[in-house]
């Protein structure tokens, strides 16, 4: 990596090439459109001039592989993927993440629209087509249509599990939410769960960061012994805990003022005080029937108040109220800013991200939401460097000495020292190469990875640039591997 020479400042940043065709690719894909609705949708479009992946024909990856289109033939076309990208998933049998796994792409298997033609995988499939109609469903292969148009809007997005999720959520164009599951412990689930696990901890992680927004579904109670929420809520005998309760209607003589159950006044056509042995004629003079009791049948416990207790289906484990657990679900939705990290994330395949969208600190609490998207450039770059076959070296430097200038500048100048390395380092590397500052890490990415020696390169560019700030942070440099990196990172977020 060859270091610049004298004060030499980043180049004006040109405008990125994705903005200025995102109108070109919506006119592309979209043509000259004309709308109508379907029922049960509240929009669709109708292209006058078919596209590829339009209503008209959809190119399907089947599976398994051995499977046929049957009468839908003329709908679908089948493809392999590896010489044309299939535009949905077209299923002619049950199949499991892994069989699912051996033929396509996990990013890929949760983006794309999922057709079911078997009737076994409606429970997390887009669409379901029935055998039994031999015309093509129009509704399904509009709404793939649709789901396509939109894929294709991002598709210079990043694969990790995280930016799947929520694509997933941006093609379909609707909130990510839990349905009820009665054969799942939990008796709430995502359906997304059969193709990704740990679904509702993705989602926690893209809330914290600012990309999806959540709403409340339900809040289920769960059995403190073996988790489960199948549950038998029931009323209870508050001395024995026996379910065996009756209610029994109260009587109140007036006269005597004795109060007890309808069973002690004897039979309904002719009621006796049992206190004072009075005959009771006429309701509302002589007696009312202020409410009901409880009575237990199994210890002859009378009360107006029962308790309540959980019972599990599962282990069959007895709690109270105040021992069970309870647990929050919610349903998640593309923020404002998740829709832009989507469309706007910088196309590294074509240059590096340049100078103006590397993260830095911008304000006084750094933002998770530059981690994840550096780690998408990241992970951009090591794509890059298997399909177009280009090197790039990872260069981490820390500073050794930063707890101990924290402790006597304070934490506003040190982040001030970290941003005037930052802007150095940047003034100083070559044009191939660009600088990020991602939580007390500063990373450098260069595609010059011909030089003997580029951590003494480094070395001695960070030594020039330490001789000129008022405290030496002890510059500690090392050469990384970006799968490293990317977990390193992956963990600030998720500590």
């Amino acid at each position: 990596m060859k270091v610049r020479s004298g004060n030499i400042r980043s180049p004006e940043v040109p405008k990125a090439s994705w903005m200025t065709s995102r109108k070109d690719v919506k006119r592309r894909l979209y043509g000259t459109a004309s709308t109508k609705r379907l029922s049960g949708s509240g929009k669709t479009t109708h292209w006058e001039h078919p596209v590829e992946g339009s209503a008209r024909q959809l190119d399907v990856l089947v599976l398994p592989a051995q499977g046929f289109l049957g009468v839908y033939s003329g709908n679908f076309r089948a493809v392999n993927g590896s010489q044309r990208k299939p535009s949905a998933i077209f299923l002619t049998r049950k199949m499991s993440l892994k069989d699912l796994r051996k033929s396509i792409d996990l990013y890929d298997l949760l983006v794309l629209p999922t057709i079911d033609y078997s009737g076994e995988n409606d429970t997390w499939a887009d669409f379901s087509l029935s055998k039994s109609k031999p015309a093509a469903n129009e509704e399904v292969l509009a709404q793939a249509g649709e789901m396509n148009a939109r894929l294709k809007l991002i598709e210079q997005t990043d694969r990790t599990m995280q930016t799947a999720l929520l694509a997933r959520i941006y093609v379909r164009d609707k909130k990510l939410a839990p349905v009820y599951d009665p054969l799942n412990k939990s008796l709430i689930a995502f359906k997304e769960e059969h193709l990704l696990s740990k679904v509702q901890k993705i989602a926690e992680d893209c809330v914290r960061v600012g990309l999806l927004e959540r709403h409340f579904f339900n809040r289920i109670h769960a059995c403190p012994s073996c988790n489960s929420s199948r549950l038998n809520v029931r009323e209870e005998c508050g001395h024995c805990r026996s379910a065996d309760l009756e209610e029994l209607s109260v009587i109140h003589h007036f006269r005597c003022g004795y109060i007890g159950p309808e069973s002690d006044f004897g039979n309904e056509d002719k009621l006796k005080c049992p206190k004072c042995r009075k005959r009771l004629k006429h309701f509302s003079i002589d007696y009312d029937r202020p409410g009901s009791i409880m009575e237990c049948n199994g210890c002859g416990h009378s009360s107006k108040v029962t308790e309540v207790g959980f019972e599990c289906a599962d282990c069959g484990t007895h709690n109270d109220t105040e021992v069970v657990h309870t647990r929050s679900y919610h349903s998640y939705s593309l923020s404002a800013e998740g829709e832009k990290f989507l469309q706007e994330l910088p196309d590294v395949l074509q240059d590096h991200p340049t100078t103006e969208e590397a993260p830095s600190f911008e304000h006084e609490h750094f933002r998770d939401h530059d981690v994840l998207r550096f780690i998408t450039v990241l992970n951009s770059y090591k794509r890059m460097a298997s399909e177009a076959e280009r090197q790039f070296c990872l260069v981490q430097l820390t500073f050794g000495k930063r707890e101990e200038l924290l402790k006597v500048q304070g934490r506003r100048a040190v982040r001030q020292i970290e941003k005037l390395f930052l802007h150095s380092l940047r003034e100083n590397i070559d044009e191939s190469s660009r600088a990020y500052l991602i939580n007390e890490r500063f990373f450098i990415v260069s595609s010059s990875c011909n030089s003997t020696d580029i951590e003494h390169e480094i070395s001695e560019m960070s030594r020039s640039i330490v001789s000129k700030l008022n405290h030496d942070p002890a510059v500690k440099i090392k050469k990384v591997d970006m799968r490293d990196a990317v977990s390193t990172l992956l963990e600030t977020i998720n500590d």
